[in-house]
């Protein structure tokens, strides 16, 4: 459980830990993530031939959402 939670970056959440994004952390470590790789970018820009993926805040996720979240999740993000 403390592997699963504390430790494991989850795809569906931008590969952050469940308790990264609980503890309002995931937002603040997405922003990082992002800065670090547009100067990564700026320093190096022949090591990308496209662009990279960006790891953008989602609002809300859900664990088995309903066809109205679904919904939802898509027109926010």
């Amino acid at each position: 459980m403390h592997w699963y939670n504390k430790e494991h970056y989850h795809s569906g959440i931008n590969y952050v830990t469940p308790h990264d994004r609980h503890e309002g952390k995931d937002e603040s470590i997405l922003n990082k993530r992002n800065q670090i790789i547009k100067r990564a970018k700026m320093k190096n820009p022949e090591r990308w031939s496209r662009d990279s993926k960006t790891y953008d805040y989602q609002e809300s996720v859900a664990l088995n959402p309903t066809k109205e979240i679904e919904h939802q999740l898509a027109i926010s993000g």
